[in-house]
């Protein structure tokens, strides 16, 4: 193992040590790492560093949940962990690997430990990553339940708990479909060679359902996807049309199982759904179910599409950075006033803050219940604002820099969330990627020809400074463009 890779790795967990030292024992913090650099070899280090700072510094009750996704470093991954806690006193419940991010969140968050998740969600095979969840609030009784049921090896403070993790994951969503029982509507699930669909078909057997499966079998290196199991890519449309399937719903679920997309088979052609109608559709249907509860939470760039729609139905639209940490804090914030939220990459929150796809499936199947999803859907793009798909290219060079050029090039530019530049009705966004080498751009407006003027516009000011950014965001931007028309329903948004 690389010593920068190692030393990388450390100096993260130094960050989470210095954010933690003020906290008192009621804290709770979250953290998403994600390099190409995490791998087998540095993670025993890095837990070893972990444990003993907590033990030492403010965790009265050593016990850690791990979990761990279907990649191919993540059961190597899972060892040195598990050995690193050990080591410093704590009491591991082991999941094991090939599960999905919803089941380890939910059964973390009513033990009241501390966690984490080895899973890189929708990213190609050379990332690797730790969800970390640091909190002391142990619920005595559901852990001494979760150990009984477990398989201990004797001489080590470790309970593997894969079984009785997962039956009670699956009796909670089984419950929750259960109006559900016995729908007839022909379905297909993608799982995009990650580890969800054994869950799913758990939850679908029990309740009955018609479906057949797709990139069902769990491939760590994902050579059935085009950059990874990210259901938000439009060449999916290409494997799924391999499938020559009947079904009228199409599912994509992620790699970690906790992004969904939708697409329909009109007239036997698979059309993906984009986020933003996907939003507005789920929160009306939400709204319906609970009308008591009016707040659905919004990351920045998605709010600025789908507020005013939102508005129209009764619902308040709340606004939060990007990040899956934003996003359950906000939520949470609303207390039992919360229908759910959204992030443009196909993360949705339910009232709890979880962002699970296989409860979206179930969410989009009792919609298909109430309402034509393709009338619905077309009314929907009518009115929401005009967007463009989210631009997204490699990018190596500094985003201080990047930052500094854009405020002094476009004079009302600042920071929020990335760089908002401001301009009548429209609203943009540019950001760099905080786990990737590469920059996103977004722009909305009521206006499509404001939209395509000011795209231009941004790129011939960048080109001032950086001729090869503007190059490749303008490709970026024709090629999703015909891709849209291609592959998404509608094929043209107003």
């Amino acid at each position: 193992m690389e010593n920068s890779n190692i030393k990388r790795l450390n100096e993260r967990a130094y960050k989470i040590f210095d954010e933690i030292l003020d906290l008192d024992t009621n804290f709770k913090r979250i953290y998403d790492i994600r390099f190409n650099d995490i791998q087998p070899g540095c993670t025993h280090l890095f837990s070893h560093l972990l444990s003993r700072f907590l033990v030492d510094n403010c965790i009265k009750n050593p016990h850690v949940l791990l979990s761990g996704d279907n990649r191919r470093d993540t059961p190597l991954i899972l060892d040195e962990l598990e050995e690193g806690f050990l080591e410093a006193g704590f009491t591991v419940i082991n999941a094991g690997y090939n599960n999905i991010t919803p089941m380890f969140e939910r059964e973390r968050e009513k033990l009241g430990i501390c966690g984490i998740n080895v899973t890189a969600s929708h990213q190609s095979k050379q990332f690797n990553g730790l969800k970390i969840v640091i909190e002391d609030k142990p619920d005595e009784q559901l852990i001494n339940e979760i150990k009984k049921k477990s398989v201990k090896i004797s001489g080590k403070e470790v309970h593997y708990a894969q079984q009785i993790l997962r039956e009670r994951y699956i009796d909670e969503i089984v419950a929750y479909g259960s109006d559900l029982k016995g729908i007839e509507t022909p379905m297909l699930i993608d799982a995009m060679q990650g580890s969800s669909f054994w869950f799913f078909k758990e939850v679908a057997d029990r309740l009955g359902f018609n479906y057949e499966g797709f990139r069902t079998e769990p491939n760590g290196n994902f050579p059935l996807t085009t950059n990874g199991p990210d259901p938000s890519q439009y060449a999916n449309i290409d494997y799924l049309r391999q499938a020559k399937t009947n079904a009228s719903l199409i599912h994509l679920i992620d790699g970690d199982g906790d992004r969904y997309g939708l697409a329909l088979n009109i007239n036997n052609e698979i059309r993906m759904v984009e986020s933003p109608i996907y939003s507005v559709l789920r929160a009306k249907s939400l709204l319906e179910q609970e009308p008591e509860r009016k707040c659905f939470v919004t990351e920045t760039v998605l709010y600025h599409i789908v507020r005013e729609s939102l508005e129209k139905l009764g619902i308040e639209a709340k606004i939060a950075n990007r990040g899956r940490k934003n996003l359950i804090e906000a939520v949470r914030d609303c207390r039992d006033k919360a229908l759910g939220g959204e992030e443009l990459s196909l993360h949705h929150y339910d009232e709890n803050g979880f962002d699970d796809a296989i409860r979206n499936v179930l969410e989009t199947i009792r919609i298909s219940q109430k309402v034509s999803l393709e009338d619905e859907i077309q009314n929907i793009s009518n009115e929401i604002k005009y967007f463009i798909p989210e631009l997204r290219v490699d990018y190596q060079g500094d985003r201080r820099t990047l930052y500094k050029n854009l405020e002094n090039t476009f004079p009302l530019a600042h920071e929020s969330d990335g760089i908002f530049i401001p301009s009548k009705d429209i609203h943009s966004n540019l950001r760099c990627s905080s786990n990737e080498n590469a920059v996103t751009l977004n722009v909305s407006s009521s206006r499509r020809s404001d939209v395509e003027d000011f795209v231009e516009y941004i790129y011939s000011k960048i080109s001032h400074f950086d001729k090869n950014l503007s190059q490749s965001l303008k490709e970026d931007y024709e090629r999703k463009m015909e891709d849209r028309r291609k592959y998404c329903f509608p094929g043209e948004l107003k």
